[in-house]
């Protein structure tokens, strides 16, 4: 009788599995609370040919060992979503790694600068890591990377290095979520293959880069709730390929100013624009109505001024139009949005239109009125999926439910 091997806290792992010296794929899907040490064991380490080992989701706690550095054909390295604890050991950190995902750990320390060893990466996710310190300005040496995943890591903080503009291959960054200070780099300018650029949640300052019009593939521009300022570059109006489904442009809760610029116009493949919460101002672009795919379209919170352009009675899937506190605006409300039967939340509330609600727009005040396509989900969720009409009633304002006063 053979004698059984280390064990995976208390899983029995086969003794024949030292003898798979040629195995190059180790992945396993397990959900208990193991030791590090207890999972790989030296009859792991020892199978040198291995090029991926993956164990998302098994809770593994303690740290990263340090001896992984010595799989010297391992390409693929997989510990997300566990608790393991303790710094990034800087010997995986080499020419050889591919891909390194480490995301919801419960790491600590910084990035270390030997992530520029890592000459081959392609991706690194690093997703709430509990990471802090600063970026390494070494992350300019990925080359080869396409996707950077930093994003969740409150502590981490700083600027953003200059040198990620080096990766031309770059097509993901997320900075979500951070406590990065500093502007956007202008050598932004050179990630031409970039499609989801998001920094949103953070407290960069600065004016927008025009550099950020070069980005001509992007499907979603996340920069909201940080401390821009200045206008919105007439050069975005470049960025027109937003062909995937939830392309969003996302630049709310900023301190943007002036108008918004006829160039934007441009950009109507997208799903959703959020540009509340600044201090844009001007008439509201017309040509936003020309923008067949937008299903979310949130302006209020500004300063525009004049009418809702009759314009916007062309959307085809526009489901929300938040309109609200923006006490400029004036004229009557366009009954041409009685055409947009896609429409399900509508809120003038604190805006200075007057007049008659077109009466088309009342059915949105109908608790059986819905939107998003699924009855059920608007009956379990209205706050969600349930249609809303959001009006002052008053003497300048009327119809639906709050009746006009006769002359």
């Amino acid at each position: 009788m053979h004698k059984e091997k280390e064990s995976l806290g208390g899983i029995h792992m086969p003794p024949e599995i030292e003898f798979l010296t040629s195995l190059r794929v180790l992945s396993v899907f397990f959900n208990a609370s193991i030791s590090v040490s207890s999972l790989l064991p030296s009859i792991i380490l020892g199978m040198t040919n291995l090029r991926a080992l993956e164990f998302p989701n098994w809770r593994l706690v303690g740290s990263i060992p340090s001896e992984l550095g010595s799989m010297t054909n391992l390409k693929s390295l997989n510990l997300r979503s566990n608790r393991l604890t303790g710094t990034i050991p800087t010997e995986i950190l080499n020419g050889t790694l591919e891909r390194l995902d480490l995301s919801y750990n419960r790491l600590t320390g910084y990035l270390p600068t030997e992530i520029g060893l890592a000459t081959k990466l392609t991706s690194l996710g690093l997703i709430s890591s509990k990471i802090n310190g600063t970026l390494p300005s070494e992350l300019g040496l990925l080359t080869e990377a396409t996707m950077l995943e930093l994003d969740q890591n409150p502590a981490l903080a700083g600027s953003i290095p200059s040198e990620i503009g080096l990766l031309t291959n770059l097509e993901l960054l997320r900075l979500l979520r951070n406590a990065m200070t500093g502007s956007i780099p202008t050598e932004f300018g050179s990630l031409n293959q970039m499609t989801s650029l998001l920094v949103g949640k953070n407290s960069l300052t600065g004016p927008l880069p025009t550099e950020l019009g070069v980005m001509t593939n992007l499907n979603g521009l996340d920069l909201e709730q940080n401390h821009f300022t200045g206008t919105l570059p007439t050069e975005m109006g470049l960025m027109t390929a937003w062909e995937t489904p939830f392309s969003r442009f996302l630049l709310y809760g900023n301190a943007l100013t002036a108008s918004v610029p006829t160039e934007l116009g441009l950009m109507n493949n997208l799903t959703s624009m959020k540009i509340d919460n600044n201090l844009l101002s001007g008439q509201l672009l017309s040509e936003l109505g020309s923008f067949s795919r937008l299903s979310n379209l949130y302006l209020s919170h500004n300063n525009f001024s004049g009418s809702v352009p009759s314009e916007f009675g062309h959307f085809a899937n526009l489901a929300r139009l938040q309109l609200e506190e923006m006490p400029l605006l004036s004229g009557f409300l366009p009954s041409e949005l009685s055409l947009v039967t896609t429409l399900g939340v509508l809120n003038i509330s604190g805006s200075g239109i007057e007049g008659i609600i077109p009466p088309g727009l009342c059915r949105l005040q109908n608790s059986s009125c819905f939107f998003g396509g699924d009855p059920y989900l608007a009956s379990i969720f209205p706050h969600l999926y349930g249609c809303r009409l959001s009006f002052d009633c008053n003497e300048l304002l009327c119809g639906c439910d709050c009746p006009c006063l006769e002359e």
